[in-house]
């Protein structure tokens, strides 16, 4: 991250970056990310598919001065990294996350992000750190803060998801553009691409607009613990409850000021 923002600087302002992980794979050739490009944040980020947590592996930043102080300050966690497991940047992301955009608990949670011992193997401690910070930030939203803007997108509305969970299937109209978590060589080969070294994608896995918003929507009811439910879902706006927004992949962040609000540190004016 410190890297990115190293590089930015010898870049024209307002350059806007994907930063993908190693394991990632396109799943569609004929989209770009314009969608997310155009967004007017400066920093982007989203839930990661079926976990509670914010993903750190694929993000795209704007070529400000907030931008790359934000990934100086994640950076810097480089060396404040407890004991015991974090999920190293991962974890990290979450506390930069609370600070920047100025919600209440930070000390408390960052206290439990210093006092992790456990091991990989004991991941209950890390996901009540992740919590702690989760239950303060509350549904995804475009947080305004002090001269610039984080966005985090709801899950499998950003420009990547966990290809697994979207059946390694894509469409050239909606949804993901690339695919996360994409490990084997054997389905890069054989799933993604016809031809590697000609960058020819493989047509097998599209779906038209309909079908992959089933799909999506199916993974949405399956998983109850991350998706909420109904058209009248609870925490977060109507607007951004699956039922409402998934099929079509519609699912937008929330204002900075729309309900459902959660305490910050800051006015809303100061902030």
């Amino acid at each position: 991250h410190c890297t990115v923002a190293e590089w930015l600087e010898s870049q024209p302002a307002s350059l806007v970056a994907a930063i993908v992980d190693a394991d990632v794979a396109a799943a569609v050739l004929e989209r770009g990310l314009e969608k997310w490009a155009n967004h007017p944040s400066d920093v982007q980020l989203y839930q990661r598919c079926l976990l509670p947590e914010v993903m750190a592996g694929n993000y795209m930043v704007r070529n400000t001065a907030f931008a790359r102080n934000f990934l100086r300050k994640w950076a810097s966690y480089n060396f404040e990294m407890p004991k015991g497991y974090s999920s190293s940047d991962n974890g990290a992301i979450h506390l930069v996350l609370q600070e920047m955009v100025q919600v209440e608990g930070f000390e408390r949670c960052k206290r439990m992000y210093k006092a992790l011992e456990t091991p990989v193997t004991e991941l209950d401690p890390y996901f009540a750190f992740v919590k702690c910070v989760l239950d303060r930030l509350g549904p995804p939203r475009d947080w305004r803060s002090k001269g610039g803007v984080v966005t985090v997108w709801p899950r499998l509305n950003f420009w990547a998801a966990d290809g697994v969970y979207m059946g390694m299937s894509g469409s050239r109209e909606v949804g993901p553009v690339l695919h996360h978590g994409i490990k084997d060589k054997n389905d890069v080969l054989g799933k993604y691409y016809f031809n590697l070294s000609r960058c020819e994608g493989a047509t097998t896995l599209l779906k038209d607009a309909t079908k992959m918003g089933v799909h999506a929507i199916d993974v949405a009811h399956a998983y109850k613990d991350y998706f909420a439910q109904g058209k009248a879902c609870k925490g977060t706006a109507a607007r951004q409850c699956p039922d409402n927004c998934l099929r079509s992949f519609n699912c937008w962040p929330l204002d900075d000021q729309e309900p459902p609000l959660v305490r910050r540190t800051c006015s809303s004016r100061g902030c």
